[in-house]
């Protein structure tokens, strides 16, 4: 992301890059040169601390564009956001309640139904499943696939907590995931969806850029029903008959974005246009492409 913003500067975007961490020594911020680091303090330890930090921060370096990457500091900024905007400072992020709405499942399930989207059947509590196995344990809060177990009988349920866990039925198929990508009111604008071919904790390692008219029309009624803001980054999963479902949904970008990207769905370019005022420039279809993540090392100074 930090690349793909720096290449937006070099191709005649009037912007400076900046990029920000609660730690010094993470990678993003030795990405590039051309970007400046920020340090913010950790927003799970003091989320009024981390507001505070940075909207000086914003006002100090005359940021006036801020796009969060990570769910830990989406409810921090979207009960901020006004704030921001007081100060001529745009944060893509959609309102408090959408943001609860996906990063807690069970009320994501709740939504989903509400609006018709398609998602696995949920059970509110062991006793529910009924031997109906296998079925899926997951944190209800959890990202990064973060507590997810295939259930296959009543053993596995021991020690189930409803408030902290959820349950659902498994489908066995094929996943994708979808970029799917709002204006500043919620409307839609476009989507990306890529084939996953290959996961490392809950992260697409390689995916292949396809082009479905159902996904697409799924991407839309997705946009229609959640009305967020920005990019949201939804993972779906097509069982045995073809039929699709959602399952999960972060607000945000995410880690199989780069595959829209170099796809040629330049989202983070649409979204500075958007701040600026000035019309999209977004293919109708993506380029087919397979995508593959590697590995590449930073290095910094070792501090006195």
């Amino acid at each position: 992301m930090v690349e793909f913003a720096v290449a937006l500067k070099q191709e005649g975007y009037d912007l400076d890059v900046f990029v920000s961490d609660c730690a010094p020594n993470v990678a993003a911020l030795h990405t590039a040169s051309e970007a400046t680091p920020l340090i913010l303090p950790p927003v799970l330890a003091d989320t009024d601390a981390y507001i505070e930090a940075l909207f000086d921060a914003c006002r100090t370096q005359g940021i006036d564009l801020v796009v969060p990457l990570s769910n830990f500091d989406l409810q921090a900024l979207a009960f901020a956001k006004d704030r921001f905007h007081n100060a001529g400072i745009t944060v893509v992020v959609s309102n408090p309640e959408m943001i609860s709405d996906s990063l807690d499942k069970r009320r994501t399930s709740i939504r989903c139904q509400k609006h018709g989207l398609p998602v696995p059947e949920a059970f509110d509590a062991p006793d529910a499943v009924c031997d109906r196995f296998p079925c899926v344990r997951k944190d209800r809060f959890g990202n990064s696939g973060a507590g997810f177990q295939v259930v296959n009988s009543t053993q596995d349920l021991l020690g189930f907590e409803s408030d902290k866990e959820i349950l659902q039925k498994y489908i066995e198929g094929t996943e994708y995931g979808l970029d799917v990508l709002n204006d500043f009111e919620g409307h839609f604008v476009a989507m990306c969806a890529k084939k996953k071919i290959d996961m490392r904790a809950g992260e697409t390692d390689r995916c292949e850029v396809v082009n479905f008219p159902a996904l697409y029309g799924l991407g839309q009624a997705i946009a229609e029903a959640f009305g967020h803001i920005g990019n949201m980054d939804v993972d779906v999963i097509s069982d045995q008959n073809g039929k699709f479902y959602c399952l999960d949904f972060n607000p945000r970008f995410g880690g199989g974005y780069p595959a829209s990207h170099l796809a040629g769905m330049n989202f983070l370019r649409a979204i500075i246009d958007m701040a600026q005022g000035t019309p999209l420039r977004l293919p109708e279809v993506p380029s087919k492409i397979v995508l593959m993540k590697g590995i590449s090392l930073h290095s910094t100074e070792a501090a006195a």
